[in-house]
């Protein structure tokens, strides 16, 4: 082979290759550019979903439809007086779903639990009424306030479908603030309903069997769960 015919050979291997690279590029600009649009959209829903509103929790989709509805039995927004707050505690593997409300009257606060077996008859309910320590109160709903004001919303990846979705309304004077996220996916959500956890826990014994970690009950409880 002389060698001017090397060189074409050479130059025509070098265009294919290029030609190569160039077809390569374009795919992938073709598919990741989407995807990067569709990501960042996405973690704008999520964020949106997530953050700590202005007003009470409104409806949407079926997660924010179950919390209402366990919302709905306990005493509305409006009879809390100008420091209160409803919680939700939905621990999608768990037959057992725990609603509460506080109200700081100066004294001790007032609050209700309600706790719903989600058995195979049907869901039944379980309404226990308590005191929380006036301090205990005042420590809890600073570091929840702590937390949740401001909250812009859950900018990182963490889709899943179990886990325990955690909402909330929170009442102080006029102002009402509410927020919803789950607590197995999202450290926010899951400090939030630790918190409220803990402070319940030293208040009262709830029905069922006994609470354990994000809401579901104790390991040795685990058939309970079924």
């Amino acid at each position: 082979m002389n060698r001017p015919r090397l060189f074409k050979w050479l130059h025509g291997i070098g265009y294919v290759c290029t030609a190569l690279v160039l077809a390569e590029l374009a795919a992938f600009l073709y598919f990741a550019i989407p995807a990067t649009i569709e990501h960042r959209r996405y973690i704008a829903r999520q964020m949106e979903e997530t953050r700590t509103r202005e007003g009470a929790l409104t409806g949407g989709d079926e997660i924010h439809a179950d919390a209402l509805a366990l919302l709905k039995p306990l005493p509305p927004l409006n009879s809390l007086g100008a420091n209160g707050l409803r919680f939700v505690a939905m621990p999608q593997l768990s037959r057992f779903h725990y609603a509460l409300s506080l109200a700081g009257s100066g004294g001790d606060a007032e609050g209700i639990l309600i706790v719903t077996d989600r058995g195979r008859d049907g869901p039944t309910s379980t309404i226990q009424h308590f005191a929380m320590p006036r301090a205990a109160y005042a420590a809890l709903m600073a570091d929840f306030d702590g937390r949740a004001d401001g909250f812009t919303g859950i900018d990182t990846d963490g889709a899943c479908l179990d886990g325990t979705e955690i909402a909330f309304e929170r009442i102080r004077g006029s102002r009402v603030t509410s927020g919803l996220g789950n607590g197995a996916c999202f450290a926010h959500y899951r400090a939030l309903g630790d918190l409220v956890k803990a402070a319940l826990l030293q208040a009262i014994t709830p029905s069922g069997p006994p609470v354990g970690e994000n809401w579901y009950p104790h390991a040795t409880d685990s058939e309970l769960a079924r």
